[in-house]
Protein backbone atom coordinates (compact mmCIF):
# COMPACT_ATOMS: atom_id res chain seq x y z
CA UNK A 1 0.00 0.00 0.00
CA UNK A 2 1.21 3.17 -0.96
CA UNK A 3 0.17 6.55 0.54
CA UNK A 4 1.12 9.87 -1.77
CA UNK A 5 -0.21 13.20 -0.66
CA UNK A 6 -2.63 15.48 -3.59
CA UNK A 7 0.59 16.93 -4.96
CA UNK A 8 2.48 13.78 -5.59
CA UNK A 9 4.76 14.29 -3.46
CA UNK A 10 5.95 11.56 -0.02
CA UNK A 11 6.49 13.61 3.13
CA UNK A 12 7.13 12.19 6.47
CA UNK A 13 4.15 11.81 8.76
CA UNK A 14 3.35 13.23 12.25
CA UNK A 15 5.43 11.28 14.76
CA UNK A 16 4.24 12.16 17.75
CA UNK A 17 0.61 11.31 19.19
CA UNK A 18 -2.05 13.56 17.74
CA UNK A 19 0.25 14.80 14.96
CA UNK A 20 -1.65 15.69 11.95
CA UNK A 21 -1.19 13.21 8.96
CA UNK A 22 -1.00 13.91 5.30
CA UNK A 23 -4.20 12.56 4.32
CA UNK A 24 -8.16 13.05 5.49
CA UNK A 25 -9.03 9.32 4.10
CA UNK A 26 -7.69 6.13 2.07
CA UNK A 27 -9.26 4.77 -0.83
CA UNK A 28 -9.14 0.90 -0.91
CA UNK A 29 -10.08 -1.48 -3.44
CA UNK A 30 -11.19 -5.23 -2.54
CA UNK A 31 -9.41 -7.42 -4.58
CA UNK A 32 -11.73 -10.53 -3.28
CA UNK A 33 -14.85 -10.96 -2.81
CA UNK A 34 -13.86 -12.28 0.77
CA UNK A 35 -12.97 -8.90 1.35
CA UNK A 36 -14.86 -6.51 3.81
CA UNK A 37 -14.54 -2.98 5.28
CA UNK A 38 -13.58 -4.83 8.65
CA UNK A 39 -11.04 -6.82 7.18
CA UNK A 40 -9.49 -4.27 5.25
CA UNK A 41 -9.31 -1.96 8.19
CA UNK A 42 -8.03 -4.49 10.59
CA UNK A 43 -5.42 -5.27 8.16
CA UNK A 44 -4.10 -1.90 7.54
CA UNK A 45 -4.49 -0.92 11.27
CA UNK A 46 -1.57 -4.00 11.83
CA UNK A 47 0.04 -2.98 9.27
CA UNK A 48 0.28 0.70 10.22
CA UNK A 49 1.14 -0.74 14.00
CA UNK A 50 3.64 -3.05 12.27
CA UNK A 51 5.66 -0.24 10.26
CA UNK A 52 5.84 1.90 13.19
CA UNK A 53 7.72 -1.02 15.20
CA UNK A 54 9.75 -1.69 12.53
CA UNK A 55 10.98 1.63 11.88
CA UNK A 56 12.24 2.30 15.46
CA UNK A 57 14.47 5.50 13.88
CA UNK A 58 11.53 7.11 12.47
CA UNK A 59 9.03 6.84 15.81
CA UNK A 60 9.79 6.96 19.57
CA UNK A 61 7.65 4.52 20.36
CA UNK A 62 5.69 2.07 18.82
CA UNK A 63 2.38 3.11 17.68
CA UNK A 64 -0.74 1.49 17.99
CA UNK A 65 -3.74 1.41 15.65
CA UNK A 66 -7.04 -0.02 15.51
CA UNK A 67 -10.05 -0.57 13.32
CA UNK A 68 -12.82 1.63 14.89
CA UNK A 69 -16.16 0.19 12.99
CA UNK A 70 -17.55 -0.27 9.99
CA UNK A 71 -19.58 2.65 8.89
CA UNK A 72 -20.29 1.54 5.11
CA UNK A 73 -23.91 2.88 4.14
CA UNK A 74 -26.57 0.31 3.26
CA UNK A 75 -26.31 1.98 0.07
CA UNK A 76 -22.94 2.40 -1.44
CA UNK A 77 -22.78 5.49 -3.73
CA UNK A 78 -20.49 6.69 -6.33
CA UNK A 79 -16.72 7.27 -6.17
CA UNK A 80 -17.68 10.95 -7.42
CA UNK A 81 -20.13 11.66 -4.19
CA UNK A 82 -16.95 11.15 -1.69
CA UNK A 83 -14.25 12.87 -3.92
CA UNK A 84 -13.95 15.66 -6.59
CA UNK A 85 -14.17 15.00 -10.60
CA UNK A 86 -10.38 15.34 -10.83
CA UNK A 87 -9.31 13.21 -7.73
CA UNK A 88 -11.93 10.40 -8.93
CA UNK A 89 -9.93 10.49 -12.68
CA UNK A 90 -6.57 10.13 -10.93
CA UNK A 91 -7.53 7.21 -8.74
CA UNK A 92 -9.55 5.62 -11.85
CA UNK A 93 -6.01 6.28 -13.58
CA UNK A 94 -3.78 4.84 -10.82
CA UNK A 95 -6.01 1.72 -10.61
CA UNK A 96 -7.19 1.34 -13.98
CA UNK A 97 -4.75 3.34 -16.82
CA UNK A 98 -2.90 0.89 -17.48
CA UNK A 99 -5.95 -1.23 -19.30
CA UNK A 100 -7.62 -0.53 -23.09
CA UNK A 101 -9.43 2.72 -22.80
CA UNK A 102 -12.68 1.16 -25.25
CA UNK A 103 -12.94 -1.72 -22.60
CA UNK A 104 -12.80 0.15 -19.46
CA UNK A 105 -15.92 2.66 -20.91
CA UNK A 106 -17.41 -0.10 -22.16
CA UNK A 107 -18.19 -1.56 -18.42
CA UNK A 108 -21.14 0.07 -17.22
CA UNK A 109 -21.18 -0.84 -13.80
CA UNK A 110 -17.44 0.13 -13.57
CA UNK A 111 -18.05 3.38 -14.94
CA UNK A 112 -21.03 3.75 -12.86
CA UNK A 113 -19.03 3.03 -9.30
CA UNK A 114 -16.85 5.71 -9.79
CA UNK A 115 -18.65 8.22 -11.81
CA UNK A 116 -22.15 7.94 -11.23
CA UNK A 117 -23.28 7.26 -14.87
CA UNK A 118 -21.49 6.25 -17.87
CA UNK A 119 -21.91 9.58 -19.55
CA UNK A 120 -20.29 11.29 -16.85
CA UNK A 121 -17.44 8.41 -16.91
CA UNK A 122 -17.21 9.63 -20.75
CA UNK A 123 -17.20 13.19 -20.33
CA UNK A 124 -14.27 13.14 -17.75
CA UNK A 125 -12.13 11.02 -19.41
CA UNK A 126 -12.47 11.94 -23.26
CA UNK A 127 -9.10 13.48 -22.82
CA UNK A 128 -7.62 11.41 -20.39
CA UNK A 129 -4.96 9.33 -22.13
CA UNK A 130 -4.44 5.90 -20.92
CA UNK A 131 -1.16 4.17 -21.31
Amino acid sequence: MTFINYDETRTVQGKKAGAVWGWDAIASVSESDDDTPTSIGTHIAKVFTSFTEQQKHLFTRKQEYKFAADVTPEVIQPVNVYMLNEDVVALFLSLFGNHNKEELLADTKLMESYFGSVEAAHDLLEYVQFI
